[in-house]
Formats: C-alpha cells, sequence, structure tokens
C-alpha cells in the first residue's frame, strides 16, 4: 500500500477515498463509533450511514466537476511524505511481513498494525498517540446522515467559545472541503498541537468565517 497517497485512520476496519484518476483525493467517508478511546475504538453505525455517504459521493461529485480548477485547494487531502512509503518498510514490521502474501498467509499487514507501527516509530508525537481526533474532542457533535453538519456543541467547549452553532454545516476547515466526518478528522489529525484553524460554515443559508482555536493538549480531551 502507498501510505504517501493512502493516509487514513489505520484502527479502522473499512474506510473509503474518493479520488480521481489523477490521484486527486476530493475526500474520505468512514470513521469510528465515538471520540471516548482514542486508542483503537472499534468503529459502528453511531457515525456512518448510507446517507452520509451518498451525501459525501454527491459533494465528490461536485468537486470533480469544478476539477482541474479547484485542484489547489484539494492538494492538503494528502499529507506530508512518510518516512516510509511502504507498510512493510517500518522496522518494527519488516521482520514479520513481506510484500507478498506467503502460502502460509503471513504477510497480510493489517491496516490497525500500521497505525501500531507508526505509534512506535514517532513515540513522542501526539498525533499518533491520539490519532484522527473525533470532532468531540474539540466541542462538535456531527451529524451522521449530513456531510459535515453540527449536530450540538458541547457547553463550554472550545467550538462553543469560537461560535459554532447546532445546525452550521462545516463547509471547510483550513482551507479544505468538507465530504464528511472523516475530513474533518483529516483536518484535525494535521492539524498543530496549538494554533488557530480558519472555518467556513453555511448558516442560515449565508456563509460565515469562524476561527477555531486550538489549545495546547486539546487532542488528550475527551
Amino acid at each position: 500500500m502507498d501510505l504517501s497517497l493512502f493516509q487514513f485512520d489505520y484502527r479502522l476496519t473499512w474506510a473509503a477515498f474518493f479520488m480521481n484518476a489523477d490521484r486527486v483525493i476530493y475526500g474520505r467517508y468512514g470513521t469510528r463509533a465515538d471520540h471516548k478511546s482514542q486508542r483503537g475504538a472499534p468503529e459502528s453505525a453511531q457515525n456512518v450511514s448510507l446517507d452520509g455517504m451518498k451525501k459525501a459521493l454527491e459533494a465528490a461529485l461536485d468537486l470533480h466537476k469544478n476539477y482541474p480548477a479547484n485542484k489547489e485547494m484539494l492538494a492538503g487531502n494528502i499529507g506530508p511524505a512518510p518516512k516510509y512509503k511502504a507498510p512493510e518498510e517500518f522496522p518494527s514490521l519488516a521482520k514479520k511481513f513481506k510484500a507478498t502474501i506467503e502460502p502460509n498467509g503471513r504477510g497480510c499487514i493489517h491496516c490497525h498494525t500500521v497505525n501500531s507501527a507508526q505509534a512506535k516509530f514517532n513515540p513522542k508525537d501526539d498525533r499518533w498517540l491520539f490519532p484522527y481526533p473525533m470532532p468531540e474532542t474539540i466541542g462538535l457533535a456531527l451529524d451522521r446522515k449530513e456531510r459535515a453538519k453540527i449536530k450540538s456543541v458541547l457547553a463550554n467547549s472550545q467550538a462553543e467559545k469560537d461560535g459554532f452553532r447546532a445546525g452550521d454545516e462545516l463547509l471547510t476547515l483550513r482551507g479544505q472541503p468538507l465530504l464528511s466526518i472523516a475530513d474533518v478528522q483529516w483536518v484535525l489529525h494535521n492539524a498543530k498541537d496549538s494554533g488557530i484553524l480558519d472555518a467556513v460554515v453555511l448558516r442560515d443559508g449565508a456563509k460565515v468565517d469562524l476561527r477555531l482555536q486550538l489549545q495546547a493538549g486539546w487532542r488528550k480531551l475527551k
């Protein structure tokens, strides 16, 4: 697997990419059950739905209609080049797995194994200790039947302090278009340990610019 291209929450059993023939990613779909366990909680139907995936697919088609004029804004859907370009290149996996599957079944690297290898290689990097934070980490609960629509805002959360409201539809975060909860997680995963994320929401038919302030240690919030 090309880790320079297929970057997602490796703890998942299933994930989908919306991508064109130029290897440009429009968005992702697939997430976990909740935000309470940052270390491998299994995903469930709690945050995915056929309605939500249908709307994500429609949004991907809309982006495709405007391609390549929108190519620049889609660049952020691929992160920095990884140290190792394939799972079997990680030192912790190289001794156990090969690039091909052997007759006895060895060689099949599971996605969650990739995440473990990342954590071992980056033991002091909170991105891999708390990868792909759920939106609830910053105070946002999203509607699983919509693209990235806010269902509720946690009281006294950073999101509430920064002006986000229930009913807001997140259009972009850090300039990236959002097709699903997984896209929000992607932006949060690649965000710094502190700083500001610019956001655009659709509120009562009008676009509103907001700024989300990430406080130091925000990834560890539950």
